[in-house]
């Protein structure tokens, strides 16, 4: 699941910086509350489901609005989630995105401007989900992170070539199933 609408969703803002990503003033706007709810609401979830989210505001935030709708027990919070590193460009207009994705399809092992690099990014993600899938056999697990990691999640997952993630791209508050048994 990505995040609700976040403030910095609303300033059109790149916030990857885990200083940052943490503060409450990152959170999420009444908008992406109202979706984070409405998602719990309509996605097939209980209370046995298990949730682990990214520890940045807007994440956290969303995964404990889904907690409390289906009423599961706790959220539990990991860098693992983490928004992609944006480096240089924390904190500059979203646009930037664009110059950033074009890199990835050329090449996922790119740094342009410190930005964590693709094939970083996938490997966090799919170590994560590959041990929760060890450690909870049979349960569902909700991840709740950020566009640029599930998209690289899903690429990764479905085989696709990662550096193109961003056709992948997911809405604030959709969650996708994406079934994962160990090989």
């Amino acid at each position: 699941m990505r995040h609700g609408h976040s403030r910095p969703n609303q300033k059109e803002l790149i916030i990857s910086d885990p200083t940052l990503g943490v503060l409450p003033e990152n959170g999420l706007t009444e908008l992406g509350q109202t979706q984070a709810a409405e998602a719990a609401n309509e996605a097939p979830l209980d209370a046995d489901c298990l949730i682990y989210s990214s520890d940045f505001s807007r994440a956290h935030e969303t995964a404990e609005i889904v907690r409390k709708t289906i009423g599961a027990d706790a959220v539990h919070l990991t860098a693992a989630l983490r928004e992609r590193y944006f480096g240089d460009l924390d904190k500059q207009h979203k646009s930037v995105y664009d110059t950033v994705w074009q890199n990835d399809q050329i090449d996922p092992t790119h740094t342009y401007k410190n930005v964590e690099a693709v094939t970083a990014v996938a490997e966090r993600m799919q170590t994560t989900v590959s041990a929760l899938d060890t450690q909870h056999v049979g349960r569902t697990i909700l991840l709740v992170s950020h566009g640029d990691p599930l998209s690289i999640l899903q690429a990764a997952l479905w085989g696709e070539t990662i550096g193109s993630h961003s056709f992948y791209h997911l809405r604030n508050a959709q969650i996708v199933s994406l079934p994962f048994t160990q090989q």
